[in-house]
């Protein structure tokens, strides 16, 4: 069987974060909120609902009340599809049904049930809720998406998690990333965390981040400094510019596509005495033991180091004319 990369030339392209897209609010916002920030604030808030979600918490009441005298602004929606907008020290709580909610920085938002979207400034907490959520947060920022397939945007040193559902997220430099359970797709930027969670996750980070794929059959595109651990499940794995890839005891069989200045950290129990390696064509077949833990390097032109948890390393590299061979589609791996 000949080893290839499955999504060559270029391993599913570097996915770059996308930006989130700023709060839409209307001009007519900063006279709402100068209006009732002026105003005497009620005897109690205005929280009626039938099935409303944080409003009718008595210590949500009380907080809110608080909130009013403090003169921020609160806005809680019906169970039906509310386009709310809040200023910047706001509470929303969108309550169910199709939200369409804006928001500025210093805020927090509850989108309640429903397929919600939201746009959300700096220092701001969003709470997606049950739904299918589309989520823009700025710099400083949390993110907890819910259950759903949800889809968030996120700028830097933000906290994302993006809850059980099949969600698709993307956050800048400083942050981290939890998917959750299901078959997520993330991307990070600079010195971030990315944790793929239960599920077949699909994970590209750069510049000195972190990944752990968690359990699943992950594919994970990682360069410049980043570490990368699949963790259990066989994971395919493209490692460029001074990644390091960490496989452990009861990982599975990971595949490894070794570009320049790759290194590989094994753990615990993975030795020397207990490990076999055959080279065939520029792809390098390590087992440990029984064989149940197993990495396939498909080496390129590149040699990759191997250091073991006791301190000592090997390396492996292919010899250049197999390497031109395999490139060809010449050399097989049987």
């Amino acid at each position: 069987m000949q080893v290839s990369n499955p999504l060559f030339p270029s391993f599913r392209a570097w996915e770059l974060p996308q930006p989130p897209e700023p709060p839409r609010l209307l001009a007519e916002l900063a006279a709402k909120h100068q209006a009732s920030s002026g105003a005497k604030p009620p005897a109690e808030p205005s929280t009626t609902r039938a099935n409303g979600s944080i409003g009718q918490s008595p210590t949500v009441q009380a907080f809110l009340l608080r909130v009013q005298e403090l003169g921020a602004l609160y806005l809680l929606g019906s169970d039906g599809d509310d386009r709310l907008s809040g200023w910047s020290n706001s509470f929303i709580d969108g309550g169910n049904g199709n939200d369409s909610i804006s928001v500025w920085s210093d805020s927090v938002v509850s989108g309640g049930d429903g397929d919600d979207a939201v746009r959300a400034w700096s220092n701001t907490v969003t709470m997606g809720g049950a739904g299918n959520d589309t989520i823009s947060a700025w710099s400083d920022s949390i993110v907890d998406a819910g259950a759903g397939d949800d889809a968030v945007r996120a700028w830097s040193n933000t906290v994302t998690m993006g809850g059980a559902g099949n969600d698709t997220i993307s956050a800048w430099s400083d942050s981290m990333v939890d998917g959750g359970a299901g078959n997520d797709t993330i991307s990070v930027w600079s010195n971030s965390r990315a944790y793929g969670g239960d599920g077949d996750d699909s994970i590209s980070a750069r510049v000195g981040g972190y990944v752990e794929g968690g359990a699943g059959n992950d594919t994970i595109d990682a360069a410049n400094g980043t570490i990368v651990s699949g963790g259990a499940g066989d994971d395919m794995i493209r490692a460029d510019t001074g990644a390091t890839v960490l496989f452990n005891a009861g990982d599975g069989k990971d595949t490894v596509f070794v570009n320049r200045d790759v290194s590989i950290k094994l753990g615990e129990g993975l030795s020397a005495d207990n490990m076999s390696v055959t080279l065939s064509g520029n792809v390098a077949t390590v087992s440990f033991g029984d064989g149940s833990d197993q990495l396939t390097l498909d080496l390129g032109f590149h040699p990759v180091n191997l250091s073991f948890a006791d301190g000592t390393s090997m390396e492996i590299k292919a010899d250049t004319f197999s390497a031109l061979r395999a490139r060809a589609g010449e050399t097989k791996l049987d």
